[in-house]
């Protein structure tokens, strides 16, 4: 041992030290002690050198940290041999006990909000089902209430065996009914309860390949078997037609990006239903009509004009025209927007309505842009669109259209923008209680983690869209 601080060597003697009595000093005991070094001590500096700086053209490394899965980067690996991945699909075994009574409560408060369609009011929406389904007591209404009971089951319980068994009975209805053939009051029933059964499949995440659109597909046939002259009647039938045109348009996009060749056999291209039957069901209106059916119609024709760039037809002058024309029908949609609405109608609720209407218009002006131009860096033109969607998502703060979402969560490249985009989905959730957001969500994180892992190098639009919307085992709808 050794006095550290005089250098003084122990002899290790009790209870002293002998050298420290000699020295005339007092020892500083046998415990522990900690030594710090000097300011100057060489041997054991407080602080350690200064880096060396780099000099001359030599770049310097930095390292980024990019929060990924595995799925993200076996999809990174392989997403230039256009493999897909593959998501896990969930069953609730458990059972429930609710009656047809709490569900219907449950449907009105909750799961209402959940269905996709372009109504300002949801609750004038509630009105024309409740209508529909407590018509009389034939098959035709009962089919109706056994679908919106299996809506409520599905989105309160998940998938699991009352859900299953209220869609079974719905089914049963529906084919009993039309044994005997229908009549026109009945056909709008039984699109209703087509819809809600579609809306039913993809809460449910089905595993067959996309069973809702072969809901769809049986909507748009009934649709047509109506008598024209009554097709104007009702608002019942304005308010189905309605919807299964937004879900018919939305439809396609779906089908240009998920797996692509591989979906002819699942879509019904003999039934179109064009934007002339819809505008006709709303002639009979009190109120004016929606703002969001307005956009669909040149959106329908973006979705079925484009090509690839592999198509020759892409560099031929008249597709270029015709793309020309579609956008400028898209860009100056806003000065239409007074004529669409009527006075009565500038209320808090037209007002968001007409937010969101303009989102959806600025996301198909991106798309179309991206798409027809083969387009996958920026442009002062795109910048333009992009900046002015997340000012009015900053100011609506939800959006129930999932098409925007998708397309602006594309565009989120920067941390501000991916905030904006996390907190509209979050507040969209939080009022709609929709499940779809949550798979929204899950592409969204791919397609960020692919952006982060790519860098600096742009990755091909189209391509990008289709392998991220790939990733769904079933055809996801974006309705």
């Amino acid at each position: 041992m050794q006095d550290l601080d005089r250098k003084i060597r122990c002899d290790g003697a009790f209870p002293t030290c002998t050298n420290c009595l000699r020295a005339r000093r007092t020892c500083q005991g046998y415990g522990l002690r900690l030594s710090w070094p000097h300011r100057h001590d060489r041997r054991r500096a407080i602080e350690g050198p200064e880096p060396p700086t780099h000099t001359g053209n030599r770049p310097i490394t930095v390292n980024r940290w990019v929060n990924t899965s595995v799925l993200d980067i076996e999809l990174y690996i392989n997403l230039s041999d256009s493999l897909y991945m593959r998501a896990a699909l969930s069953w609730n075994p458990s059972q429930s006990d609710a009656t047809i009574s709490e569900l219907l409560r449950y449907f009105e408060s909750v799961a209402l909000y959940t269905l996709s369609t372009c109504e300002d009011d949801p609750r004038k929406f509630l009105g024309a089902l409740t209508r529909l389904a407590l018509t009389d007591a034939e098959d035709s209404s009962k089919a109706v209430l056994q679908a919106i009971c299996a809506v409520a089951s599905v989105h309160r319980h998940g998938l699991q065996a009352q859900s299953v068994r209220y869609q079974g009975t719905a089914i049963r209805a529906l084919m009993s009914s039309a044994e005997n053939g229908i009549n026109d009051t009945q056909a709008v029933q039984h699109v209703a309860t087509s819809m809600l059964l579609c809306s039913f499949e993809v809460q449910a995440s089905s595993r067959k390949p996309g069973p809702w659109l072969w809901y769809v597909n049986g909507a748009k046939r009934l649709i047509h078997t109506i008598h024209p002259e009554k097709r104007t009647l009702t608002a019942e039938f304005m308010a189905m037609v309605n919807w299964v045109y937004y879900h018919d348009v939305m439809s396609q996009f779906s089908l240009r990006h998920w797996r692509v060749g591989q979906t002819a056999d699942v879509w019904d291209f003999s039934h179109p239903l064009g934007p002339a039957l819809c505008n006709l069901s709303q002639v009979s209106s009190s109120r004016s009509p929606s703002c969001s059916l307005s956009v669909l119609e040149p959106l329908s024709e973006v979705f079925r004009s484009l090509v690839a760039p592999s198509n020759p037809q892409f560099r031929n002058q008249s597709y270029r025209d015709r793309m020309g024309i579609l956008e400028m029908r898209l860009d100056d949609f806003p000065a239409n927007l007074s004529a669409l609405s009527a006075p009565s109608d500038k209320g808090p609720i037209r007002a968001n309505s007409d937010r969101l209407v303009s989102l959806f218009r600025l996301a198909a002006l991106v798309y179309l842009e991206r798409i027809s131009n083969n387009l996958s860096g920026s442009s002062p033109k795109l910048d333009v669109w992009i900046n002015s969607a997340f000012r009015i998502m900053t100011s609506i703060r939800a959006c129930k259209y999932l098409f925007p979402l998708l397309i602006f969560g594309c565009e989120a490249r920067t941390d501000a923008h991916r905030i904006i985009m996390l907190d509209t989905i979050n507040e969209t959730a939080r009022k709609t209680h929709s499940l779809n957001l949550q798979s929204l969500l899950g592409l969204l994180q791919a397609l960020w983690s692919q952006d982060d892992l790519q860098g600096m190098c742009e990755m091909d639009y189209n391509e990008r869209l289709n392998a991220i919307i790939s990733v769904n085992e079933t055809i996801p709808s974006f309705a």
